[in-house]
């Protein structure tokens, strides 16, 4: 649409590679970008930001995403939990069949559709 402003995307991972990376991906998508380091951090930033989705991997060494996601849920907002587990056994069941699941390693194509399928309703959820 002409003239319409970029989505943003808050992106939440403790890795400062892995975060660069999809920050950079993202940007390169067209997408305005916030990024956090911790999930303290990351709530943080949500409440600043108001992003439109919130990108975020689910290990945090000692914590975990589940605060996050689960606060994402309670408000409504469009979450995109990136993952290198095969098994997302770290993460309730309510709350995996509740977002979207990105596996890693993915491509610049396949994270742009996943944080463009999390802004739409009820699409890909736990897939």
């Amino acid at each position: 649409m002409p003239g319409a402003s970029p989505s943003t995307v808050l992106v939440v991972d403790d890795d400062d590679d892995v975060r660069a990376l999809v920050v950079l991906y993202l940007q390169l998508g067209g997408f305005d970008v916030r990024e956090a380091a911790t999930v303290d951090d990351g709530l943080e930033a949500l409440a600043v930001t108001g992003p439109d989705v919130v990108v975020t991997d689910l290990n945090f060494g000692a914590d975990s995403a589940d605060r996050l996601v689960r606060h994402c849920l309670e408000i409504g907002q469009p979450v995109l939990l990136m993952t290198a587990s095969v098994e997302t056994r770290d993460l309730s069941p309510e709350l995996r069949s509740s977002v979207r699941i990105l596996r890693k390693p993915f491509t610049l194509e396949e994270l742009t559709e996943a944080v463009a399928q999390a802004q739409a309703p009820d699409v890909g959820r736990g897939t």
